[in-house]
């Protein structure tokens, strides 16, 4: 099994950017095999998991399963016991050992096997189980592993090859390379990086005056080899630049350099690792498609040279550098790129367990924003960004008493999407997206303005502190990360459909259809009218005014405890300490433990 072996020495940069995968794919990209993880699992070395995806079923104390002897029965649906609550189920569910080793042996013994899951441990709630409404059949396709348990498997594998079978199997590699028809040439057995060496050598050098540029172009090219491996370059053939330039080349950072001077990383791979899941850029459209250019550029050089008898790259001419999702969401509408959030993704996000609790779950690293950020994108239809940056100042009270929010840009750290220049010149530079919009009742019965005003007591400046500033994206980049974690933990893909913005969308569409579509564009920070008159001249409603629409808006949630303001102090308190550095923009902790709001040096609070 040399390429088996070849993998489990080369490893997978899906493997090491983290997240869950399924059984099959996880045994292609580590080289084990699912064989091999099967067999890990039986043991209990490997723990397996299993994706809700909305199934229906129940929650039931644990007592209520206790068959005695320490066996679990499941009740049918149609007779659960007092106290089981209906749920769907979403995201990922941890098997329990005992169920997950037998599994892993019924399917090591019998691969078509299905064995049946009847309960599983709930995902929040210590002591419940969930129990679905039709049995689970658990087959090899249906089983999800950690990527980070697989690769700690694969590195104890790897570590066990001996040089002796690991050259071995390159040997078998190049024989593979000599023996494919139409792919030999006389140096079609050379490692990529000796490819590259010659062509830097014998054509880059002659072709660029400047040092620099030359060693641009090195790099990029090279990027082929950090990713997909230092393999013969007979090896390569359309298909592998394709998976190359699809799977591998979207994730590389943008300025990756600078990367590897912030995250202390040495390879492209660890830099592609350190910004996995934030809202980094990453290298642009154009950015991707120069440096497939200059690969073929190589490849075309190496066929003329005869070191292959192929050029792989010719069959890339013409296509298309975007992946697949970059082209669905460009042939896509604006209004269709992103999902409106549904009454059963609402339940999932407000069902987590900080919502119940009315804040912190004890869990580690909660911040009182995973609270208040979701229902403040709920109710106002504001952008991520906008709220991550409200100061307290841009919160109050009107005469009568209503609540409001005002996003503007009146400070050094604030920004709002601007309009189109054109439109600007034509009608006023001011940006629509700089309006005030009422607090539905709902946020102030949870507790918003009790927040508010203890952060005030409190001395804080910002409605959410914990969030560190960034030149870019501001202080939005540590929420992002976290909500795009919530929804792929509650099995919902990171594919720009479903995202924060998704908030924006459902707000919109849940106004009341009696609202004037001036305040509708008031509301979501549109432009307030087409023409000179009623965009300049025009004033926006005052906050009471708009609040009756507001308060009709057609968003239903789960139960929301109120918000503890006390532990949200404390839970505050130790994120400020968990930031608190020379170059952090947070609000940090005074002496003596007074909760005094400095500024640091990077801070633009």
């Amino acid at each position: 099994m040399p390429h088996s072996l070849l993998q489990i020495i080369d490893g997978s940069l899906t493997l090491r950017t983290g997240g869950h995968l399924n059984l099959n794919k996880a045994g292609v990209e580590s080289g084990l095999g699912v064989t091999g993880l099967l067999q890990a699992a039986s043991e209990g070395r490997l723990p397996l998991f299993w994706r809700a995806n909305g199934a229906a079923g129940n929650l039931l104390q644990k007592d209520k399963l206790d068959a005695g002897g320490g066996y679990l029965v499941a009740p049918h649906r149609d007779f659960m016991p007092a106290g089981a609550e209906h749920h769907e189920a979403h995201g990922l569910f941890a098997i329990s050992p005992d169920v997950a080793t037998a599994a892993a042996g019924l399917l090591l013994a019998d691969p078509t096997a299905q064995p049946s899951l009847v309960a599983i441990p709930a995902q929040t709630r210590k002591d419940w189980w969930f129990v679905p409404d039709d049995v689970v059949q658990l087959g090899v396709s249906g089983l999800v592993v950690a990527a980070a348990d697989v690769e700690a498997l694969r590195l104890v594998a790897a570590a066990a090859a001996t040089k002796d079978e690991i050259a071995a199997a390159r040997a078998l590699q190049l024989a593979a390379v000599q023996g494919s028809p139409g792919r030999v040439g006389k140096k079609a057995t050379e490692p990529l990086s000796v490819a590259l060496a010659a062509y830097e050598k014998h054509s880059l050098r002659g072709r660029y005056t400047k040092e620099d540029e030359m060693k641009r172009v090195r790099n990029g090219c090279a990027l082929l080899i950090d990713l997909m491996g230092d393999m013969p370059c007979g090896v390569v053939d359309p298909d592998l630049l394709r998976r190359f330039r699809a799977d591998e080349l979207c994730r590389v950072p943008d300025h990756e350099n600078k990367v590897r001077l912030k995250h202390k990383t040495n390879s492209v791979k660890e830099s592609i690792a350190a910004v996995e899941g934030s809202e980094y850029d990453r290298m642009t459209a154009g950015q991707r498609d120069l440096r497939i250019s200059w690969i073929r550029g190589w490849f075309a050089w190496l066929k003329a040279q005869g070191w292959i008898a192929d050029d792989p790259g010719a069959p890339l001419e013409g296509e298309s550098v975007l992946t697949a999702a970059e082209a669905r969401m460009a042939a896509t509408r604006d209004d269709e790129k992103r999902e409106v959030f549904t009454d059963t993704h609402l339940s999932a996000i407000f069902g987590a367990t900080w919502f119940r609790a009315g804040g912190s779950d004890g869990g580690r690293g909660y911040c009182p924003y995973w609270f208040w950020l979701p229902l403040i994108g709920a109710f106002t239809g504001c952008r991520i960004a906008e709220a991550c940056q409200l100061h307290l100042d841009n919160i109050g009270r009107t005469d009568t008493g209503t609540w409001f929010i005002s996003f503007e840009d009146g400070s050094p750290d604030q920004l709002l999407k601007k309009k189109k220049a054109r439109t600007a010149k034509s009608h006023g530079s001011a940006s629509p997206s700089r309006r005030v919009v009422p607090v539905h009742p709902a946020m102030v019965e949870l507790g918003f303005g009790c927040w508010v005003d203890a952060l005030r007591a409190a001395g804080y400046r910002r409605l959410f502190p914990e969030l560190v500033w960034r030149e870019k994206p501001g202080y939005s980049g540590q929420a992002v990360k976290f909500f795009s974690g919530l929804m792929e933990s509650l099995g919902y893909p990171r594919d720009g459909r479903l995202t924060f913005h998704s908030f924006r969308h459902l707000f919109v569409n849940a106004l009341p259809e009696d609202t004037p579509q001036r305040m509708q564009n008031q509301l979501s920070g549109h432009a307030r009218a087409p023409d000179v008159r009623g965009s300049v001249y025009g004033k926006d409603v005052v906050a009471g005014a708009a609040l009756p629409f507001v308060t009709r808006l057609a968003i239903t949630l789960p139960t929301v405890a109120p918000f503890d303001v006390a532990a949200g102090l404390v839970d505050l308190r130790k994120a400020l300490m968990r930031k608190i550095g020379p170059t952090r923009g947070v609000e940090c902790m005074g002496p003596l433990g007074v909760n005094k709001p400095t500024l640091t040096s990077a801070s633009a609070d």
